[in-house]
């Protein structure tokens, strides 16, 4: 492992988020409310690397406490005499907003999150002090909102860093990962190599997604960059489900040794076009797009024949969109590129890119975590432990913040270790160094030894999820007051409570969650293969913008769990329903052109596909039946010998794509019984 180093940017956040967070401290001791070290600790949890991520998330934590803090205030006055019934309400709404969180899966959720857990930390501190929860729920809210504006203004005015030149890496990384896992399609590469590829590229979508989330509230960003990224991100999603049909294409012409001389050419040709410089490119790729067609056009009607067309289809699809992507990433880098038709017209639309929602596997985990919640209430209440209530406060911080991991626990441990650590340093600073410390200068230039290095720590992406549970319970557990005087059986107390509580979490995690994600798997199939069907029987109308942007969005799902598919099935469940959806959404489309005997045809065959990925929703149907496979090619026979046309070709693209997503690799039914496929 290389050791990270620190910089100028790494350090300026640091500074940044240091005075960040003693300004805080200070106007919230100026303006004498009770706990002013949360302004402190919200400072930080705001700062971000970029200027437009602390706004976003300032502007998210502040809603979020508002929601929880109103929250506590609707609940204690209702049920404070009652605690079994106050803990169940508690538990039900930290499950409700954790569920919320779990499905809205942008940096949108951190606001339900918030509201969740803000109602322990707000209700529990004062559970014994009734009548003050109001006025502690509006200083929880002040304390919070002056954190997070001293945030916002330090890293926005001094050296901010603008989401841009991040932008401009991440696509330039991105086309060269996009660029490699397409040259290596076309190489025929081993599926071990392609499937790296595909991994790397859904890797660097998901950080630009990411990334989009806070373009919004980057007031440092020309509206122009905005459009490219999401251009970009668009056309990205569209090109996806076009290499993986390529690389299938290439992979049945090879195992048939049926690539023959024109088609490895055509390979050849667009593999050398892809490392031209982007005006070598806009001159050669209208001769690459008529080789294509011619080689689509001149193919025998044999099974070989109509996937080589196939192939040069798509080969066609995939250049068109290559090109596009290479002008929006050049603009987007700061080159003078003056944009194609397509580019424009990729800039005016606007996909609207829908995320699964997995419902089911959002309430499972928002129901244990309401019950293991409950659970340590009812404990805390039948022993009477005088500190259990910030025991649930760190328990109700942690099942939040992480349940929407695959596997939770390795976090939830680190989270634990560092908060140990963080506990001890505070001890030191608050019982050994704060005796002497009797002005704010004074406390800043003993802070900084700490605070300095590890806040330019947390700028390191991968050391930010260490440093922020060293550096906020750090804050925390200072307890910088103005009246209070520092208690070390109350303190050691409280900090042992925390630890319990995390501790809790872990083993409650390792006991009732579901870490090989077997069932998340099989909800996200299940939801996939109803939806084929309703496609399939007309019940639902998508466009291919928008299954390809769910579908992407799935396999990225998918990646980290693919240990809980069978064998045989990983990384190729999601990519063959990729495929099937878009080949089933063509000929829906399609059928309305047709006449009415071919179109009943199509129907008919369109009816037997939605039983059958009913049947596969339901558990009853691994493989594809060979009648089904019979008719599909029966239907493909019959429109290769059609009149030639747009319509024609369309339609016998989409049939012969919907062929060869349902049975991977294998050869025509009608092949093996020496029909009309046969070569």
């Amino acid at each position: 492992m290389t050791r990270p180093k620190f910089g100028f940017r790494e350090w300026v956040f640091s500074l940044n988020s240091f005075a960040a967070a003693l300004s805080a401290l200070y106007l919230s001791l100026l303006s004498d409310l009770e706990y002013p070290y949360w302004a402190m600790m919200s400072a930080y949890i705001a700062s971000q690397p970029f200027s437009g991520a602390v706004r976003s998330k300032a502007v998210f934590r502040l809603i979020g406490t508002v929601l929880g803090a109103t929250m506590t205030v609707f609940l204690f006055p209702i049920f404070v005499n009652t605690p079994a019934l106050l803990s169940l309400a508690l538990s039900c709404w930290i499950g409700l907003c954790l569920f919320f969180s779990l499905l809205d899966r942008t940096p949108r959720s951190y606001v339900f999150m918030l509201a969740g857990y803000t109602t322990t930390f707000v209700g529990l501190t004062v559970v014994d002090r009734p009548e003050v929860i109001f006025d502690f729920a509006v200083a929880r809210v002040e304390e919070i909102g002056i954190g997070v504006l001293c945030a916002a203004f330090f890293h926005s005015l001094f050296f901010p860093r603008q989401i841009s030149e991040t932008l401009k890496a991440k696509a330039r990384t991105s086309m060269d990962d996009l660029t490699r896992w397409i040259a290596d399609a076309l190489h025929h590469e081993t599926p071990a190599v392609i499937l790296a590829d595909r991994h790397k590229l859904l890797r660097d979508m998901t950080d630009l997604r990411l990334m989009a989330g806070h373009i919004p509230y980057d007031t440092h960003e020309p509206r122009q960059k905005q459009e490219l990224l999401t251009a970009l991100q668009d056309q990205m999603i569209l090109l996806f489900p076009v290499i993986v049909t390529l690389s299938d294409r290439i992979a049945r012409l090879d195992k048939r040794d049926a690539l023959n001389n024109q088609t490895l050419a055509l390979l050849a040709r667009t593999r050398a076009w892809l490392d031209l410089p982007l005006d070598r490119m806009a001159r050669d790729k209208a001769d690459l797009l008529a080789a294509c067609d011619h080689c689509q056009r001149h193919q025998a009607k044999t099974w070989s024949g109509l996937l080589r067309g196939n192939l040069a289809r798509r080969l066609a699809e995939m250049i068109e969109i290559v090109f596009v992507c290479r002008e929006l990433s050049d603009r987007l880098a700061g080159h003078d590129v003056v944009l194609s038709p397509g580019a424009r017209r990729a800039l005016r639309a606007r996909l609207s890119r829908p995320l699964h929602k997995e419902y089911a596997s959002a309430l499972r985990s928002a129901l244990v975590s309401a019950g293991v919640l409950f659970m340590g209430f009812l404990i805390w209440i039948g022993t009477a432990w005088e500190y259990g209530g910030y025991a649930i406060m760190m328990a109700s911080v942690t099942c939040s913040l992480f349940a929407a991991m695959p596997n939770p626990i390795p976090a939830q441990q680190v989270f634990f270790r560092y908060t140990f650590l963080a506990s001890i340093a505070a001890g030191i600073y608050l019982f050994a160094v704060f005796p002497h410390v009797h002005s704010l200068p004074t406390l800043a230039l003993t802070l900084a030894p700490f605070l300095l290095p590890a806040g330019a720590a947390m700028a390191v992406p991968d050391l930010y999820g260490k440093m922020l549970p060293l550096i906020v319970p750090f804050c925390g557990n200072l307890i910088i007051t103005n009246t209070k005087t520092p208690d070390f059986l109350l303190w050691a107390n409280m900090n042992i409570a925390y630890l319990i509580g995390i501790a809790s979490i872990v083993y409650a995690t390792r006991a009732f969650y579901d870490l090989d994600g077997r069932k998340k798997v099989a909800g996200i199939l299940r939801t996939m293969w109803d939806e084929l069907a309703d496609v399939a029987e007309g019940s639902r109308r998508l466009v291919i913008a928008d299954w390809s942007g769910l579908m992407v969005d799935r396999i990225g799902m998918i990646v980290p769990l693919k240990s809980a598919l069978p064998k045989d099935d990983q990384n190729t469940e999601t990519t063959r329903a990729l495929r099937s959806g878009l080949n089933l959404i063509a000929l829906q489309r399609l059928k309305a052109a047709l006449d009415k005997p071919r179109a009943a045809s199509l129907d008919r065959l369109l009816t037997a596909m939605s039983d059958h990925y009913r049947l596969r929703a339901r558990g009853f149907a691994r493989t594809t039946p060979v009648e089904l496979l019979a008719a599909l090619e029966a239907e493909i026979e019959r429109a290769r010998d059609y009149d030639r046309g747009p319509v024609t070709d369309d339609l016998l693209n989409a049939l012969i794509g919907l062929r060869c997503s349902l049975s991977p690799l294998t050869a025509p039914v009608a092949e093996a019984q020496k029909g009309a496929f046969y070569d």
